[in-house]
């Protein structure tokens, strides 16, 4: 368990340092005195200041971790602590079990049951696909969810597509088909609706224009 647990300096992650220590103490059915001195073992900075100064050696596991929420977890209502469960959800890159870890440790405290906690769990899951699969199987335990998705990865979101061209270049004339600004700012002569891009003349197309292959230097309009 020594091996396991993280050190604690006094920081503002009591609650979650404590979590870990009460979860490791369940699943290695640690006793309180072997768990008192685990706390010593793990306690660095300020937080081992204090422990030396108070004379905590001489108190139960219960009574020290009672002292250590006075004086160093952050108080948060209980709102706040919802909103930072519901928020956390399975990242890119993070294996399935590190993020059902501190989902639970999130939840400390929220009395929620198992088929809640595996509502919440599976609603983390920010791939659509994944998560409806997940849903159908009825998972009944955090436990069943954390073995179905052991060696499931969350696929890479696509990455948005970027229009790389300025606002200016977005931007086309209706009258001389050039980009960079719009009609009523066009300095050409006014082209007809309906006639070429090119030379402005009825009855073709810029694509096919005659007038404009022969000579682009003497046309007023742009294809």
């Amino acid at each position: 368990m020594k091996e396991l647990m993280a050190d604690y300096d006094g920081s503002e992650d009591f609650d979650m340092w404590r979590s870990q220590l009460l979860h490791f103490q369940r699943v290695l059915q640690v006793s309180d005195e072997a768990l008192s001195l685990v706390v010593r073992l793990k306690m660095k900075g300020e937080a081992l200041m204090w422990y030396n100064s108070n004379k905590m050696f001489m108190r139960t596991v219960g009574e020290i971790l009672a002292e250590m929420e006075a004086i160093f977890a952050k108080k948060d209502n209980l709102l706040n602590v919802r909103r930072k469960f519901e928020r956390r959800i399975w990242k890119f890159g993070e294996q399935f079990s590190s993020y059902a870890n501190e989902k639970r440790l999130l939840s400390a405290g929220l009395n929620l049951c198992d088929e809640e906690f595996v509502e919440y769990l599976v609603d983390g899951i920010p791939h659509k696909q994944l998560q409806i699969q997940a849903k159908l199987q009825n998972f009944k335990s955090a436990g069943e969810v954390t073995r179905a998705f052991r060696t499931v990865e969350l696929p890479r979101r696509a990455a948005p597509k970027t229009n790389l061209q300025s606002g200016e270049e977005r931007l086309r004339c209706y009258n001389c088909n050039c980009s960079g600004h719009i009609a009523k700012e066009c300095s050409k002569p006014k082209r007809e609706y309906g006639t070429c891009f090119a030379c402005g003349e009825r009855g073709h197309f810029a694509a096919s224009c005659k007038n404009y292959k022969k000579s682009t230097s003497s046309s007023n309009f742009n294809a």
